[in-house]
């Protein structure tokens, strides 16, 4: 099977995503099929090119091998993860790169996928697959335009979401099948009117072999140096404005007078900035902001934190999301303090992998954060059944499998 994955956003990158087309390709590829990425050029969060890049970005176009994974790279608009009119050049300019790339290819694929976010790049992975007849997948992480609605980019009545509402009607109808992340999706795919059997479901999973928990302080404990010996409670991952991470500061303020506890935040995005600011203004001495750090530090700062937070707004729609962070916070064996409802709490709750609170609620953090720090048998108990489940229900090896099954025609609706 000939494969090819349109996705903006590929390591080195960090974020789920990315995370996924590499793991979901290179999987593939081992498994005789070929796979291939078309992506552009990296700049997300920050919207900076990084050097090694900034030659081949000059240049419109490349091909590399990224760990044996073949990797179609196209011009884009680089942008920080932040600002309406910037982001929106940063798609639009992607989506019409990427169509016009991916007509011009020499190599003809089965399938190709078009994945969400950004909407528009699953219009461009429309167009590519029209040109070279082959099956288009839509595969959707994000609902659009609800999502945008959801963190207050768009209210419902304005043009922005009723044209997106019409496009990502389109898209649904074009496609061959439409891949959500989480089986929430698949009510909200019939309540647009996909029919059943157009719609598969492959959650994102985690490398169990890349996070996991015996393996001795990595390089990046030295980051952390300051903080040896504080109870560290971290959030990595991306701070953006879905996350509502106000309610992590708040619970940092909660907890201020004890020096014992350390909150720790690791990541990018549109709110960082903002972030840094607020908790200056606090005068939060016991967070630490490191900022954006590459992909192969995520396990090590995982294992140097005593607890993870995983959070989000409280809107409706975030209780139709699975955080992907939330398996790699199990796969190393932490326990979680999770702000969100729904399909990921109920998962939480079934691996017996830490504590669900109310999003938006910096009381119930603080507790949350309490009742871990004095019950160490309580957090061995939770990083136990957490790694536990990850290994057994979301490796990405058996995400790959059945997604590829799903691919070949032989999986017709359900392969999470």
């Amino acid at each position: 099977m000939k494969v090819l994955y349109v996705s903006q956003y590929f390591p080195p990158e960090i974020g789920a995503p990315a995370v996924r087309v590499f793991e979901m390709t290179s999987r593939w590829r081992a498994a005789g099929a070929d796979a291939r990425v078309l992506t552009g050029f990296p700049n997300h969060p920050d919207g900076i090119v990084p050097a090694a890049y900034r030659a081949r970005f000059r240049r419109g176009v490349a091909l590399e091998q990224y760990q044996g994974i073949p990797v179609y790279r196209t011009w884009l608009y680089p942008a920080a993860n932040q600002g309406k009119y910037r982001r929106g050049a940063n798609y639009l300019s992607f989506m019409l790169s990427a169509a016009l790339r991916g007509m011009l290819l020499r190599f003809r694929p089965d399938v190709v996928i078009g994945t969400s976010p950004q909407l528009l790049c699953a219009v461009a992975a429309s167009w590519v697959a029209r040109r070279l007849r082959a099956r288009f997948v839509m595969e959707v992480r994000d609902l659009w335009p609800e999502s945008l609605e959801a963190v207050g980019v768009c209210s419902k009545d304005s043009r922005l979401y009723r044209t997106l509402d019409a496009v990502a009607a389109n898209l649904y109808s074009k496609s061959w099948k439409v891949v959500g992340v989480t089986e929430s999706f698949r009510q909200e795919l019939r309540n647009r009117g996909v029919p059943d059997d157009k719609i598969a479901v492959v959650l994102n999973g985690v490398d169990t072999e890349f996070f996991r928990p015996d393996v001795a302080p990595a390089p990046e404990r030295e980051a952390l140096d300051e903080l040896r010996g504080k109870f560290i409670v971290s959030y990595i991952g991306t701070h953006g404005m879905a996350h509502a991470l106000e309610t992590f500061l708040d619970a940092a303020r909660l907890l201020a007078d004890d020096e014992r506890i350390q909150f720790l935040t690791v990541g990018g995005g549109a709110r960082l900035a903002d972030l840094k600011a607020r908790g200056r203004e606090m005068g939060l001495r016991n967070v630490t902001f490191l900022g954006p750090r590459p992909w192969a530090e995520m396990p090590g700062f995982l294992r140097a934190s005593d607890v993870a937070v995983i959070h989000l707004s409280g809107s409706p729609l975030f209780r139709t999301v699975i955080p992907s962070k939330m398996f790699e916070v199990m796969a190393v064996g932490r326990p979680i303090v999770m702000g969100v409802k729904g399909e990921a709490a109920a998962i939480l709750d079934k691996a017996d992998a830490g504590l669900a609170i109310t999003p938006e609620s910096p009381e119930e953090m603080r507790d949350a954060v309490l009742r871990l720090f004095r019950d160490e048998q309580l957090r061995r108990r939770f990083g136990e059944h957490g790694r536990a489940y990850a290994c057994e229900h979301a490796s990405y090896e058996a995400r790959a499998r059945d997604y590829l099954a799903c691919l070949s025609g032989n999986l017709e609706a359900h392969t999470g």
